[in-house]
């Protein structure tokens, strides 16, 4: 082996630089199966989940997650969260107010959607 390789159209590389083009390659191809697609998701919390904190908590985790979307009261005591993002993240939102607020849930409703890039950051809606 000389050092070199062939290319498109016989132009030589330096086998040093295939390398690390092919290293290159297979770093953006494993992050690409490895990092989820962007998803959407409405999540209905029920039980006593008014008056205590919810939606703060809801607040910090999401932004603490760098998730898009709102939380709000809803008119039947019930509390709504929508979530833009990874859906490792948004897993990660649901597992930490389930444990945050464990005393309070007692159900909830999850739809998940495709992304749809509606919000830049996550909000409390009044």
């Amino acid at each position: 082996m000389n050092g070199f390789l062939y290319g498109e159209a016989g132009v030589l590389f330096p086998v040093s630089l295939f390398f690390v083009y092919i290293n290159d390659y297979v770093s953006i191809i494993m992050n690409c199966i490895m990092k989820d697609n962007p998803v959407s998701c409405r999540i209905v919390f029920k039980g006593m989940v008014q008056g205590v904190g919810f939606r703060f908590t809801a607040s910090r985790m999401a932004r603490s997650l760098a998730l898009g979307g709102f939380v709000k009261n809803l008119e039947d005591g019930k509390v709504e969260v929508r979530l833009e993002g990874d859906r490792k993240d948004i897993g990660s939102f649901i597992e930490g107010i389930r444990d945050s607020m464990r005393g309070h849930i007692k159900d909830m409703e999850m739809e998940w959607d495709e992304y749809g890039n509606k919000f830049l950051d996550f909000q409390i809606k009044f």
